[in-house]
Formats: C-alpha cells, structure tokens, sequence
C-alpha cells in the first residue's frame, strides 16, 4: 500500500482525467449524432461528422444544418458548439479537480511527507 509514490499516484489522476475527456467527447458526439440522425432524417455518419465538427467548433458541415432544421437539433448543435470553444477539457476540470483524493490516498501522501522530512532531518545532521 505505501509501496506507491506521488508520481505514480499523479499520473493515475492524469490517466482518469483523460479518460475522462475521451470518454465525455464521444459521449457527446455519439448523443448529438443520434439525435441528428433521428429529428433531420440525415446518414448518422454525416450526423457524427456535423456533430463533431460542432464540438470541435472546426466548422465544416455535411450539409445537415440548414435553416429548417429541428429546433432541438439546433439546441444540441449550439450545446456542441459552446462547449467546444470553453474547451471540453476546461469544462472536465471544473468537475473534476472538485474532487479529492480518496482517504487512502490523501493518508498516504501524509505518510511520504512526514517519512520525507525525517528523512531530510537525518541527512542534514
């Protein structure tokens, strides 16, 4: 259990948070392409192309938006678009750096601090 150190515990919290952000992305792509598909009547694949063209606020289009269009698609495409130019990592960080390291975590980090400053302590005598 205190076999681990911070760094190791650091890149863990890095990988989940990028995990994060993938699976978030994708989440969000795939569920607008849905929507899309079902409301415009469009090929989901041109549906994941605008979706994520409006998520990564590239600003391509298949040809799926037009005026006409649903207002919910509407809604989700502007959804798309706002948090793409907030940046979806920004966004992720807001959630996710609200959180705290679990117990077990947080009581090891302690451990290695007070082991490090003895440590500290007996080289400088």
């Amino acid at each position: 259990r205190y076999g681990k150190n911070t760094e190791e515990l650091r890149a863990k919290k890095a990988f989940r948070e990028s995990l994060a952000v993938v699976i978030l992305f994708l989440l969000l792509s795939f569920i607008t392409a849905l929507v899309l598909f079902y409301l415009e009547q469009k090929s989901f694949m041109d549906s994941l192309f605008e979706s994520v063209s409006a998520l990564t606020t590239t600003g391509l289009s298949s040809g799926v938006t037009s005026m006409d269009m649903d207002v919910v698609s509407k809604v989700f495409l502007i959804v798309n678009m706002i948090l793409g130019r907030f940046e979806i990592i920004a966004v992720i960080y807001i959630f996710i750096e609200n959180r705290k390291i679990p117990a077990r975590g947080s009581e090891y980090i302690k451990h290695l601090h007070i082991h490090n400053n003895k440590h500290q302590d007996n080289t400088k005598r």
